[in-house]
């Protein structure tokens, strides 16, 4: 057992809870503390530096939120996404780049890349392949376009939908090997190369 000794004034904010020596309600705001077993918190908990867990649980009905989070989230679970606003988020699709049959990414931003025709280079292609911009767009969407390994053998064709263009063009293509493209949707008709 160990004991504080004062020899002079000593202050405490908060209630004494007084039962069986405990002093769960003093708040000592000057030296790191270390809290033993199971707790519940009422309110919010704060730190200026940062708290830390070690390997322990977490777990809560309320919210989690931080300016920034650390670690792989390897052992995260039970995770969703808010699918509510899509024409930020970014998703990975892949293009079939063994058929000459049109791609269709249909309103879909983010990464597309090819599913290629060899184990060993699966990003090479087999067939002449054509992604076709048609769908619902909105302005501000973002497309990474990556074309194939063999681009050079087996173009990758970019085409715009109906009466839109890529600065200008009706179609662009890709037809240099591991080629890429980046389009941003603007003015409702128009993609641009950034």
């Amino acid at each position: 057992m160990s004991y504080n000794i004062f020899n002079k004034n000593a202050s405490f904010q908060g209630t004494a809870k007084g039962e069986s020596g405990s002093v769960e309600y003093l708040v000592d705001t000057h030296t790191d503390q270390s809290i033993v077993g199971a707790k519940t918190f009422n309110g919010p908990l704060t730190s200026s530096t940062g708290l830390d867990f070690g390997a322990g649980l977490i777990s809560g009905s309320g919210k989690v939120s931080a300016s920034f989070f650390y670690g792989d989230g390897a052992n995260l679970t039970g995770i969703t996404a808010d699918t509510a606003n899509t024409a930020g988020g970014y998703s990975y699709n892949k293009y079939d780049a063994t058929t000459s049959a049109a791609h269709n990414p249909n309103g879909v931003s983010g990464f597309i890349v090819a599913s290629g025709s060899d184990i060993n280079n699966p990003l090479s292609a087999s067939a002449i392949t054509s992604i076709h911009l048609s769908g619902a767009w909105e302005d501000g969407m973002v497309l990474h376009i990556k074309a194939p390994s063999n681009a050079s053998s087996f173009n990758l064709n970019i085409n715009a939908s109906g009466s839109d263009k890529i600065d200008g063009e009706d179609s662009i293509v890709l037809e240099s090997d591991y080629a890429a493209v980046t389009l941003l949707r603007c003015h409702s008709t128009r993609w641009s190369i950034v």
